[in-house]
């Protein structure tokens, strides 16, 4: 496949694909067919279609930790927690599933209590586990490896707030992996199956779920050396997951992409989990080209893809419907299905 270039607004999350560019522009298209797996079903507690349990709200858990510069990679780093909210159903559950909730905002905002609030309390109310998760934004400054550094600094005609944002997608990619791997860690005290994990995002969110899932486990991660880092001890290293769905709402791969353009890899691969993609065509933030282009990727890489596009729409459509069903129903319908849930009527 061929790499992408691509260029992000300082006051929005704008996306030009200059190089991939998709063949298939019909907005019903549901995409590949699944891919066939012959491994087993994980052991799961079974779901339900409606609003059962009460759930734990578990604020602020911590995750690790990461480091925080007064600039870019500046000598007074700092250490700074990184928190998830956890949202887990009052069942006796042990082999529940798990939803990872990551929020938009441009890597310049955003909070673990916004609409991933929403979204988490519906899960749990139907018996999944879920977490909404922080990771670090532009103004903390997190530590960055230098050829990603250079490899920003090598493209032309950015301006300082477009680069900055490139650099803020490095530890927030290392965060929200730190993240998955921490929920993992931890599985068997919180009651999930660490083999059913769904991601779920919005904007900068499905940027970072996409690049979550498609990474390899050691991207991320071995870019910085723990001389450089010393955080990155708080952060599982050797833990490693799977991801089983994602849904990507007006995201798309340009994360995952620039990573490989500053390494010289490709990642996207037949192992990637299946995908929702929710997009409105009348987006000006981040480009509908985006959705299609993730259509064309998942096709050629033999992936089961979905497209939801949301006609007339803009960016941030979480009120949107589909045949009378709002997104975060269509969001468990797929991760039910991907997930191959019991889901009790």
């Amino acid at each position: 496949m061929t790499k992408c270039s691509f260029l992000i607004g300082l006051a929005t999350l704008s996306i030009w694909s200059t190089a991939c560019k998709s063949s298939n522009n019909d907005p019903t298209d549901s995409g590949s067919p699944p891919v066939d797996d012959t491994g087993p079903a994980p052991d799961l507690d079974e779901v339900y279609s409606a609003s059962t349990f009460t759930v734990d709200v578990r604020s602020d858990e911590v995750y690790g930790q990461g480091q925080t510069h007064s600039g870019w990679n500046a000598p007074d780093p700092e250490e700074m927690d990184l928190e998830l909210d956890l949202y887990v159903p009052d069942n006796d559950g042990t082999k529940r599933p798990l939803v990872v909730f990551t929020h938009g905002g441009a890597w310049t905002e955003g909070d673990k209590g916004s609409n991933g609030r929403l979204f988490c309390d519906f899960f749990a109310e139907r018996g999944f586990v879920c977490a909404s998760i922080n990771y670090r934004l532009l103004e903390d400054y997190g530590t960055i490896p230098l050829d990603y550094a250079n490899a920003t600094l090598a493209i032309e005609d950015l301006t300082n707030g477009q680069r900055e944002k490139f650099f803020a997608m490095y530890p927030a990619g290392r965060d929200c992996k730190a993240a998955v791997r921490w929920l993992v860690a931890n599985a068997s005290e919180i009651g999930v199956n660490p083999d059913a994990i769904a991601l779920i995002g919005g904007s900068a969110g499905s940027f970072n779920s996409i690049a979550m899932d498609v990474s390899e486990p050691e991207d991320y991660r071995d870019e910085i050396s723990l001389e450089e880092d010393p955080t990155l001890v708080s952060t599982n290293l050797d833990v490693e997951y799977e991801i089983q769905a994602v849904v990507n709402h007006w995201g798309g791969a340009g994360m995952i992409q620039f990573l490989g353009d500053a390494y010289g890899f490709d990642r996207f691969d037949s192992t990637d989990a299946p995908i929702l993609i929710v997009h409105g065509t009348e987006d000006e933030s981040v480009d509908y080209s985006n959705a299609e282009e993730l259509v064309e990727i998942y096709t050629n890489v033999g992936v089961h893809n979905e497209l939801v596009s949301l006609q007339g729409e803009g960016h941030g459509a979480w009120s949107a419907t589909v045949d009378g069903k709002s997104l975060i129903e269509l969001s468990f319908d797929f991760v039910t299905e991907q997930l191959e849930l019991t889901v009790v009527d």
